[in-house]
């Protein structure tokens, strides 16, 4: 079939040769249609390199992948998952939650959900400490480390202004990330030289038919709060994206949500998690939302990408995720307390 679509374009940049260089149309002196028939030739041109590319794009959906080591690749990127705890130290109007988060430079910058990075700006309403977070590490996750609020786009606050007091994350995952910069040491361990941490791919915008990602995550809606606490379990499951979605509808180039359902990671505490490529080994989408149903193989579970990421970070700070990062994480923490951290708190308070 693919073969047949590429002899037909041939033919049809062939046709058009012919006709221009035919005796008939060989008049040196008629230059204006000659010109027209140049305009024709450079149009079917342009028709003949877009119809390549879709061919290319099909030849590649259903083109073998070849998948890399996945018990390799989950052992790498267990180590950069963490859990992020915040509990409600008895006068805080707002409920725990235990998310996931992903460690994505080496200096220690987590990625995580702005629905689980909204605590950080609360932790200390209405009194010092009234929300206690610290990052945990590890299967089961011990307390690790204690983190400041990075970046959170002010447009999430914005249009989610009541999360922390309803049951559950809810809406589509736009805009629905945040970054952490560890601080300090949460045990007697000192902060390593350097975290393990997640290459990003901010650049998957096209997705093949059964793409193979690696998911991994802390969920603990079915263990409950003991569990949680005290217990609770790293979690790792391999899916097929089976669908993307695109919330500006640019399904040419702006690829924002997967839909990685179907396995054990669709549970709530798994916000924040990793959803890495099979084929790359990189970070391609960050999970934000399930569906409710009582078994989580029939629950919808979906990943904002990268890319959907660094094109709102873009948007909001006018600067890429990669550019952003290029400054020190503990100045970026302190820049967005004193700029912006107060005006999404008061947000969140009223």
């Amino acid at each position: 079939m693919f073969r047949n679509r590429a002899l037909i374009i041939l033919f049809i940049l062939f046709s058009t040769f012919i006709f221009i260089s035919s005796p008939s149309n060989s008049n040196a002196s008629n230059n204006v249609l000659i010109q027209k028939q140049i305009k024709i030739l450079l149009l079917k041109i342009q028709i003949l390199r877009s119809e390549l590319a879709k061919l290319k794009l099909a030849e590649a959906k259903v083109a073998p992948l070849a998948q890399l080591d996945i018990e390799t690749l989950n052992t790498s990127v267990r180590k950069a998952v963490v859990n992020i705890l915040c509990e409600n130290q008895s006068n805080s109007p707002f409920k725990s939650i235990s998310g996931s988060g992903v460690i994505i430079d080496s200096r220690g910058v987590i990625l995580t959900n702005a629905h689980i990075g909204q605590y950080f700006l609360v932790k200390d309403y209405p009194t010092q400490n009234s929300m206690s977070c610290v990052i945990r590490t590890g299967s089961p996750a011990l307390p690790a480390y204690y983190a400041q609020l990075m970046y959170l786009p002010p447009m999430w606050i914005q249009n989610n202004p009541t999360t922390m007091k309803t049951s559950g994350a809810t809406g589509t995952g736009e805009n629905d990330y945040a970054l952490l910069a560890i601080t300090d040491s949460a045990n007697t361990t000192p902060l390593p030289a350097s975290f393990s941490s997640i290459s990003i791919d901010d650049t998957f915008t096209s997705l093949a038919d059964n793409y193979p990602a690696l998911l991994v995550s802390y969920p603990g809606e079915l263990v409950g709060s003991f569990i949680i606490k005290n217990s609770l379990s790293m979690s790792s499951a391999v899916s097929n994206i089976k669908q993307g979605y695109y919330f500006d509808g640019d399904t040419d180039h702006n690829l924002d949500l997967l839909d990685v359902s179907g396995t054990v990671i669709s549970q709530a505490g798994s916000s924040g998690g990793a959803a890495v490529s099979l084929l790359t080994g990189k970070l391609i989408g960050l999970i934000t939302t399930a569906t409710e149903a009582k078994t989580t193989d029939i629950r919808e579970l979906r990943a904002i990408t990268l890319a959907h990421i660094n094109r709102s970070i873009t948007k909001y700070t006018s600067q890429s995720l990669d550019a952003f990062l290029t400054q020190s994480p503990i100045s970026a923490a302190v820049n967005f307390e004193t700029s912006t951290a107060s005006t999404e708190r008061a947000i969140l308070i009223q």
